[in-house]
């Protein structure tokens, strides 16, 4: 079983259509819209565009894995010579203790990340790089930047806790 591709198919099921209807409640009177690209399904990137007054932003949806969702952390992985993802992007990071999402401009995310650089260590996979991030900080850069923070009803709680387990969504498109 790809773990990985179980958690695209977690993303592209669950979570990208709810943040989506979150965001488009929210934001309704700005004239938020949604685009969806036409990438391949299998890929590990979010095919969500969201344009608000001509701007249009890459929407990027992370959630702890199953076996990490009661964790007070966060784990960004990067590339070191692929950083320009963080441009003309949004994170979304869903927060299953606080019943809320953390909307985070990917530049501020970047500098978060360049500021605790020291704290990235090497992932096992590929030539990717990790760094944790405790569900505080994020708060914080969702805040005291462009972000915003979103809390949500409890039904809502309900569904991303019964989708919780990625393996449930393993050879969904195979």
């Amino acid at each position: 079983m790809n773990y990985t591709n179980c958690s695209a198919n977690r993303a592209r099921l669950i979570d990208e259509p709810i943040v989506e209807m979150l965001l488009a409640k929210k934001y309704a009177k700005s004239g938020i819209k949604f685009l969806h690209s036409d990438s391949s399904f299998d890929s590990a990137s979010s095919n969500i565009i969201c344009s608000v007054n001509g701007t249009n932003k890459q929407l990027s949806i992370k959630r702890n894995a199953s076996k990490y969702w009661n964790s007070n952390n966060f784990t960004i992985t990067f590339y070191k010579d692929n950083l320009s993802v963080f441009n003309n992007n949004i994170f979304v990071f869903i927060d299953e203790l606080a019943n809320c999402i953390y909307i985070v401009n990917g530049i501020d995310l970047l500098k978060y990340i360049l500021e605790n650089i020291h704290k990235a260590n090497h992932s096992k996979v590929g030539n990717g790089y990790y760094i944790i991030v405790p569900k505080t900080d994020m708060a914080d850069l969702a805040t005291n930047n462009s972000g915003d923070i979103i809390k949500y009803s409890k039904q809502i709680a309900n569904l991303f806790e019964s989708s919780r387990d990625e393996t449930i969504f393993s050879k969904l498109f195979n």
